[in-house]
């Protein structure tokens, strides 16, 4: 949490103060440990008071996420009443868990302490800050609605470091691009000769670009140095400096939409399907926490989904348990531009209960994949992936190279993969297609095909709430 103070001399509100409620973990801890402690409550954790540029550090310039920056319209009461608590709060102690008393939840009882509007209607056993931003998101539409002042005043996009070097390198050549790629590699000493070929205009782009880069990846590895890295930098510093000064133009990233103004992450559905015999089934389906590449609001393709279980009903077979997700992650690290010493991996990570056969026969398996990404097109995303799995069913250990196409274009979005996999001593093929259409906010219809799986078809309802 941000307080603004618009201050005429910090443009960008680095030195605001910022407030931030985290576990206490030993630097030593091993995942192992990190895990099970942050479920199950094994850490202490309390709120404490930085200037906002740490945060931005942390966030946007070294684990590379990008911000959404809500900035909220208070009354003085309300401003007074929230800086008095905060200031109550900074050094007590509070048991921290992952899944529900985590930051978000922390900072929701501090809106709902001022805002004093409920912020933990639903009684689940977890809150996400997908949970804050969207009940903020419900309470401004609310207010509008209604001709009340609005509760968000604006909300800005602040981008990523990597997507800030991406929009950066793509307003250079392919020459100049080369010559970057050159200096990042090989250092000025290597790649003078190419530079001095330009215009003092033209290197002065290079060398900003290049500088940016290197201070991109210092950035990513600190608190550690790189002796190296820093001493490339200087080089480059020093040519720069040698340069007339010039404007400098910031690339402008394109603005992308807050994920809280998509669709709920719990998510129900009824519809029909068709299965392997041939027959036809009711089909049901509800998932806990549904952040799905095929959803409205995915971050580049990536996906997070969890408890995500689909039922079957026919007279003749009666209710059948089809599929039950665990968890599902999915990361992709879209390769826009060639840029050297860039290593951008996709990922896949799925733990699943799944029925193969019409007599409930079941399949407990974890599935994981990694590979490249790259988008092309503006709405389109390709990954060659190569995945493995461990089933409870024999072939016990396999394998599946396949290809992921991902259009999304406005209300639209279809997934498809082609691949192979060993089954039963022999490679088979992998056919899925999947379709989202969404009506609004709330309420979508989709439709899949898959020869792997028991349902060869199905098309749904689904209400996001």
């Amino acid at each position: 949490m941000r307080f603004n103070t618009k201050s005429f001399d910090d443009t960008y509100g680095l030195f605001d103060t910022s407030i931030n409620f985290g576990a206490l973990v030993p630097k030593s801890e091993n995942i192992i440990s990190y895990i099970g402690k942050g479920i199950f409550g094994g850490y202490k954790a309390g709120f404490s008071d930085k200037y906002y540029y740490t945060q931005d550090m942390v966030y946007t310039k070294s684990e590379h996420r990008d911000v959404w920056n809500y900035e909220l319209n208070f009354t003085d009461f309300q401003r007074d009443l929230l800086i008095f608590h905060t200031w109550e709060i900074l050094g007590r102690k509070f048991q921290y868990y992952f899944l529900k008393e985590n930051c978000a939840y922390r900072l929701a009882e501090l809106l709902d302490l001022v805002i004093e509007e409920p912020f933990f209607e639903s009684k689940k056993f977890w809150y996400s800050p997908m949970d804050l931003f969207q009940r903020i998101e419900s309470l401004n539409e609310r207010n509008v609605s209604e001709g009340r002042l609005p509760l968000v005043k604006e909300v800005n996009f602040i981008p990523s470091a990597r997507k800030k070097i991406n929009s950066l390198f793509k307003g250079l050549s392919q020459d100049k691009l080369r010559v970057c790629n050159d200096i990042i590699l090989n250092g000025l000493k290597f790649s003078k000769n190419r530079l001095d070929e330009y215009s003092v205009i033209e290197k002065t782009k290079i060398l900003n670009a290049s500088l940016s880069y290197l201070q991109y990846q210092i950035n990513a590895v600190k608190p550690k140095k790189d002796v190296k890295l820093e001493t490339r930098r200087r080089k480059l510093l020093l040519a720069r400096l040698n340069l007339p000064s010039a404007d400098r133009k910031i690339e402008k990233v394109d603005y992308e939409t807050s994920p809280a103004k998509g669709q709920s992450p719990f998510r129900y559905g009824v519809g029909f399907s068709q299965q392997i015999n041939d027959r036809e089934y009711l089909n049901l389906k509800m998932t806990l926490y549904d952040n799905s590449a095929i959803g409205r609001n995915n971050l580049d393709g990536g996906e997070l989904v969890a408890g995500d279980i689909s039922m079957s009903f026919n007279k003749r077979d009666g209710l059948k348990f089809d599929k039950l997700t665990y968890l599902k992650v999915k990361k992709r690290d879209l390769k826009e531009i060639v840029i050297a010493k860039e290593k951008k991996m996709s990922w896949d990570l799925g733990a699943f209960s799944e029925r193969i056969h019409i007599d409930s026969k079941y399949d407990h398996n974890i599935e994981g994949a990694i590979g490249k990404s790259y988008s092309f097109l503006n709405s389109n995303q390709i990954s060659f992936m190569i995945g493995c799995g461990l089933h409870s069913v024999y072939p016990y250990a396999r394998y599946n190279p396949y290809i992921e196409h991902r259009f999304d274009y406005k209300l639209i979005r279809i997934i498809s993969v082609l691949g192979v996999e060993n089954r039963k001593d022999q490679i088979e093929t992998i056919n899925n297609l999947e379709l989202q259409i969404d009506l609004d906010k709330n309420y979508s219809i989709s439709a899949a095909y898959s020869n792997e799986t028991i349902n060869k078809f199905y098309l749904s309802y689904n209400i996001y709430r």
